[in-house]
């Protein structure tokens, strides 16, 4: 089997394909590349992030090596125990919560940065991004709801010092 049908046939698992869907990747296409790399990226993370859930089910690390996540070998699975207690790991898991838990408005944006979502608006539309459409696409949900009146605030005084038109 090619890489190019390896890449397809493992992108095809990862968003839920069938086997009667075809996907025609060209590879030297910087597009089709970064929308392979982002669906990885986004499958391992995802993937981790089920896996430390698991692990957290568990009083201990010597309580999760006994029982191995189904979806792991127990290989696998005594790495992912080591990475989920290793000093550096912990250290940056509480801090990322003591961050979360100072935030005042929640970002609807997934894992998706300010910049990505800029990329991405810039393409739909035109070179120019107000500032104020930004915030907005990155404050509500896809239904157009704020995710908090605290960011539906913040968007009000960005548009009183930077109209939508300009």
């Amino acid at each position: 089997m090619t890489l190019r049908q390896t890449l397809s046939k493992l992108l095809m698992q990862l968003i839920g394909g069938r086997k009667d869907d075809h996907f025609d990747l060209d590879y030297t296409r910087h597009e089709d590349v970064r929308t392979v790399v982002e669906t990885m990226m986004t499958a391992r993370r995802t993937h981790r992030n089920r896996m430390h859930a698991y692990f957290k089910k568990f009083p201990s690390k010597e309580a999760a090596l006994l029982k191995p996540h189904p979806d792991t070998t127990e290989e696998q699975w005594k790495e992912l125990c080591d990475l989920f207690t290793n000093e550096a790991f912990m250290k940056r898991s509480e801090q990322n919560k003591k961050n979360r838990s100072k935030l005042t408005v929640n970002h609807a944006a997934g894992s998706r940065s300010f910049q990505r979502t800029r990329a991405c608006m810039k393409n739909q539309e035109s070179d120019e991004i107000n500032p104020a459409e930004l915030y907005k696409k990155n404050y509500t949900n896809k239904d157009g709801v704020w995710t908090s009146e605290g960011a539906r605030e913040i968007y009000r005084s960005i548009v009183v010092v930077q109209p939508i038109g300009s």
